[in-house]
């Protein structure tokens, strides 16, 4: 069980990371505004 704990702690911040590259990098505040 702790093991599958890591792997979601782990996957949300790849998510999270990959969200503000996206919303950062690629999309203007418009996407910011509507998320």
């Amino acid at each position: 069980r702790a093991k599958r704990v890591a792997i979601v702690a782990l996957a949300r911040k790849l998510i999270v990371a990959l969200w503000r590259y996206l919303t950062s990098g690629l999309v203007p505040e418009e996407a910011m505004m509507k998320a």
